[in-house]
């Protein structure tokens, strides 16, 4: 039994090793067929799919599509639209337009800027040296000298030049009184006028005056009426001015005296015009100065003070402050005369009967004469019991 049992477990593990060979190969195989597949799969797809699909698609349609569209539609289009506008509007324009401009703004330009600066410049510094020295002169009473020069500077200028204001109103007098030129009244007028709107507070005294000695228009005399509100309004702060001044000359305070009648003289105010002339004459106050007396004596009779158009006489007739000229001596002589002023009636009557003077006249110095010693004049009445 024992013999028998051995044989069956030789048996037994001779199959179990046959089993166990069997599942080895079948295994190997399993194995094999495992790492095959993945290698058959890939190689087909990679060489059937893509490559017809490549070949055969995109050929046909970049041969087919985009040629004829291309050649079809811009052809035409470039041919027949782009090229007539192209040529006929945008040419034009920069042939035209840009040229031009660049050549005039870059070549010529700087050239003619410069030119035109220093051009400027010179006509400023010759308006300014005829403006000193056209003022200099009608200070001077040169008046025939003064009024090209003022009027070469005031026909240079814009009326409301603010600068040249004692020009303008130079100018003014000067038409006003037939001084350097014939009178003429319209002038005048316009000179003032500018002069007025600039500042100057005699020229507003001498617009009124142009305006009640001729015709005026509705225009003229609502000017004239906002001039008189204008001057009615400094004339309260110069009044001040002008009663503290007299009050410090009072005092003998001769200096604040003097700055105080100044300022209203600057505002146009007669009486104080007046005052600083004869404060120039005797130096109180201020140093003595004959130019700048007869300057305020002339400013006091252009608005009709008596005692300056005397004063203004008698600076003529003798040369002070001023060259001699005994005809201007005559016109102011007259002119405060006719305003009842007795010494310059007899002054008068002298300068006429004078056969050495070119005014001579004797019948026109007896008519003064007459009036001035029935006013009470001693010289002309011991003159008259003399004959």
């Amino acid at each position: 039994m024992a013999a028998i049992q051995g044989v069956l477990d030789g048996v037994i593990a001779i199959n179990n090793k046959a089993a166990e060979q069997e599942k080895n190969k079948e295994s190997v195989a399993v194995n094999s067929k495992k790492k095959r597949k993945p290698r058959q799969k890939p190689e087909p797809k990679k060489e059937v799919k893509p490559e017809p699909k490549r070949e055969v698609k995109p050929e046909p349609k970049e041969e087919v599509k985009p040629e004829p569209k291309k050649e079809a539609k811009s052809k035409p289009k470039k041919e027949v639209k782009p090229e007539p506008k192209e040529e006929v509007k945008p040419e034009p324009k920069k042939e035209a337009k840009p040229k031009p401009k660049k050549e005039v703004q870059t070549e010529q330009e700087p050239g003619i800027s410069k030119k035109v600066e220093s051009k400027e410049k010179e006509q400023q510094l010759n308006l300014n040296e005829c403006y000193v020295q056209g003022m200099d002169l009608y200070m001077l009473f040169e008046y025939d000298q003064a009024f090209p020069l003022l009027k070469y500077v005031c026909d240079h200028i814009s009326p409301k030049e603010k600068k040249y204001a004692d020009a303008q109103n130079a100018l003014g007098w000067m038409y006003e009184e037939g001084k350097g030129v014939e009178e003429n009244l319209d002038m005048a007028l316009r000179y003032y006028l500018f002069s007025a709107e600039n500042g100057n507070v005699n020229s507003k005294y001498g617009y009124i005056r142009m305006v009640q000695r001729r015709e005026e228009t509705e225009e003229e005399r609502m000017q004239a009426v906002r001039y008189i509100g204008q001057l009615e309004s400094i004339k309260v702060i110069v009044e001040d001015e002008y009663r503290e001044g007299l009050e410090l000359y009072k005092k003998r305070k001769f200096k604040k005296a003097f700055e105080s009648l100044l300022i209203a003289a600057e505002g146009g105010y007669m009486e104080a015009q007046y005052g600083v002339a004869t404060m120039y004459q005797a130096g109180q106050g201020t140093a003595v100065d004959d130019a700048e007396a007869l300057k305020w004596f002339l400013k006091a009779a252009a608005q009709g003070h008596a005692e300056s158009q005397f004063e203004c006489g008698c600076m003529y007739e003798i040369g002070k402050g001023t060259q001699r000229d005994e005809s201007e001596a005559l016109r102011w002589f007259l002119r405060a005369a006719k305003r009842g002023h007795v010494e310059s009636a007899y002054l008068c009557s002298v300068l006429y009967m004078d056969e050495a003077t070119p005014q001579s006249d004797p019948e026109k110095g007896m008519y003064w004469l007459k009036i001035a010693a029935e006013h009470g004049s001693k010289n002309a009445k011991r003159k008259l019991e003399n004959l």
